[in-house]
């Protein structure tokens, strides 16, 4: 968990989400979690490390489908402005993880669910800690929260908040 270095630079996030999983899409249909988009705004940029935040991504795509509690799951990407961030929302509809546990999970070597620290299920408990330090490093924050009340996806959602870039080059 040491410093990395950080190369940002200004991007448009939504064609950043979409370009970074353009290839990969297939790949986690075929590995039983569908991936949808809504409400992604056009022409929203922010400064951020393209290559670290493919990996945040990754990460909690990965974790969606290492968790997921049925053959096929489900997750939904959307994005909103609110003020001077954005707001992106990564929710899947798998098991979730109780409230009291949610502010945790996104510290070193923590598992919420206590089945989740077999061997067999694979990983360190590193992935979303390295992922809040990589958003960090770009000036936002990353929180896990449950669902919106009504919600059609009633698992984890990852809320990932970056600053709007005003036009301004890092």
């Amino acid at each position: 968990m040491d410093e990395f270095p950080f190369n940002l630079h200004r991007i448009d996030i939504t064609a950043a989400i979409c370009e970074m999983l353009e290839d990969s899409i297939a790949v986690y249909e075929s590995r039983g979690l569908s991936i949808n988009f809504s409400q992604l705004p056009n022409g929203v940029f922010v400064n951020a490390d393209a290559r670290l935040f493919r990996n945040v991504v990754i990460n909690i795509l990965e974790n969606s489908v290492k968790y997921k509690h049925r053959e096929r799951g489900q997750m939904e990407i959307s994005a909103a402005v609110e003020g001077a961030n954005v707001l992106l929302r990564f929710a899947d509809d798998g098991p979730g993880v109780e409230a009291q546990m949610l502010p945790k999970i996104l510290d070193v070597f923590y598992r919420a669910d206590p089945s989740r620290n077999k061997t067999w299920q694979g990983g360190s408990g590193l992935g979303l800690a390295i992922s809040a330090k990589i958003i960090g490093g770009m000036g936002g924050h990353i929180r896990a929260e449950p669902p919106p009340p009504g919600s059609r996806l009633n698992g984890l959602n990852i809320v990932i908040s970056l600053p709007v870039s005003q036009g301004e080059t890092i």
